[in-house]
This record gives structure tokens, sequence and C-alpha cells, in this order.
């Protein structure tokens, strides 16, 4: 098997530059998914945390 490779300073062929990667929207609707569900989970966190908690049985100590 034999390659060969040629080495010129002109551009040849039809691309016009570098293309950058690109993620599908499947990738996009979870990401959205994800950061929606930590910023709903963080405030409820904080309410459980401060407000929940030992209360006092009534008549039962």
């Amino acid at each position: 098997m034999v390659g060969t490779l040629s080495v010129t300073t002109e551009q040849q062929g039809e691309e016009s530059g570098v293309a950058a990667p690109t993620v599908p929207t499947s990738g996009i609707s979870i990401g959205i998914a994800a950061s929606a569900a930590l910023l709903t989970t963080l405030p409820l966190t904080y309410v459980f945390l401060k407000y929940g908690g030992d209360y006092p049985q009534n008549g039962s100590e």
C-alpha cells in the first residue's frame, strides 16, 4: 500500500475554513432540562433545610 501527500500553499477543495463542532438538538434539550432541574432543586433544598426539622410532638414527651 502506497500513499502520497502533497503540501502546497494553495487551498484545494471546497473547504473554506475549520468547521466548529456542533451539538445535536437532543443534547441541548437534555442540557436545558438538567439545568432547570438543578435550579429548581436549590431553592427547595434551602426551604427544607431552613424550615424543616424536628417539630414538637403534642403530648408525647
